[in-house]
């Protein structure tokens, strides 16, 4: 009520390997880890969350625990002393039992007097990239849930994706130039928001599939590769996509018809479908170098006559001279 500019916390649940919104929520409060509980209701028994830095706490680790959901964790040094005993250790694989500090208790306990406070066993693991220390948590710690550590750097890498649907809401979409002026229709929007990007990319997923198969022929001059090429890591120069922008630029423009034509609606699906084949391209290699932002500098910078006032204010330079003896 009182803010210059209303502020609320968007928070999605994303599928990696679909790329698909599986749920969200838009809330005003700035409480992530509580979000991500309210997520837990989407989710079935067995399913795996991959979680960044900020995420974990002794009670996110007790909601998964709870709900039969695992989750893997990026965990900071600071968080528990067995993690950054871990940490500080030679060790890059163990299984620890985490249990908070008579501190981190007392806190618990007053904000959730209905948790039962109880020893949790974590699976820690840790690896290095490009001279960078990653510790990663994980309650998958049965015996028939051993996974070798490069499947865990594998799958928290992919967590990257959902910078995507990040790209994608706030670029392609503009999802923060809201037309509502309530909080129900703010929702309505992000309601929409988040149907237009499961279809484009239902559609998107499809071209992706048939581009990349074996033999298959594509609407172009340009004929998809047999197998992924050889000497790349897991083919990814080989593969090809279609051009999501360009596939949310068709659908919009056909969306009329998608929606109304219900009589021609498999010949609008087909018409689309082709046309987003027709724009495709490689998958880039990943980023092997540092990331440098593009963004021009937003700090404040003083203008030259205060610049020249500020240089007369300074003293001047002593300028010393060597004489000859």
């Amino acid at each position: 009520d009182h803010a210059s500019y209303p502020q609320g916390l968007l928070s999605c649940l994303y599928q990696l390997k679909s790329q698909l919104p599986y749920d969200w929520d838009l809330v005003s409060h700035a409480n992530e880890r509580l979000c991500a509980e309210q997520h837990l209701s989407a989710l079935q028994h067995n399913d795996v969350v991959v979680y960044d830095r900020g995420y974990f706490s002794y009670v996110m680790l007790h909601r998964h625990c709870t709900a039969g959901v695992h989750a893997i964790f990026r965990l900071q040094e600071s968080s528990y002393a067995v993690i950054r005993d871990f940490v500080n250790s030679p060790q890059t694989d163990t299984l620890v039992t985490i249990y908070p500090s008579e501190h981190s208790l007392s806190d618990i306990r007053e904000k959730h007097p209905e948790l039962d406070v109880v020893p949790l066993k974590m699976r820690l693991l840790k690896y290095e990239i490009a001279g960078s220390m990653s510790c990663l948590g994980t309650t998958l710690v049965e015996p028939h849930q051993h996974y070798p550590l490069q499947e865990f750097i594998d799958v928290y890498h992919s967590r990257r994706g959902v910078k995507e649907l990040y790209k994608i809401s706030k670029r392609i979409f503009t999802i923060e130039d809201f037309h509502g002026r309530t909080e129900r229709g703010v929702k309505q929007e992000l309601f929409a928001h988040f149907v237009l990007v499961t279809m484009n990319r239902l559609f998107a997923n499809r071209a992706d599939t048939d581009l990349n198969r074996a033999g298959a022929s594509t609407p172009s001059t340009e004929q998809a590769p047999p197998s992924p090429m050889p000497g790349h890591v897991d083919g990814v120069m080989g593969k090809l996509k279609t051009n999501f922008k360009n596939c949310v630029h068709v659908v919009a423009r056909n969306l009329e018809e998608l929606l109304l034509l219900h009589g021609l609606v498999k010949t609008v699906v087909q018409r689309v479908f082709n046309s987003i084949m027709n724009r495709h391209q490689r998958v880039r290699p990943g980023r092997s170098y540092a990331r440098k932002s593009m963004r021009p500098d937003s700090k404040w910078h003083p203008n030259k006559r205060k610049k020249r006032n500020r240089s007369k204010q300074q003293p001047a330079p002593i300028e010393v001279t060597a004489a000859p003896a």
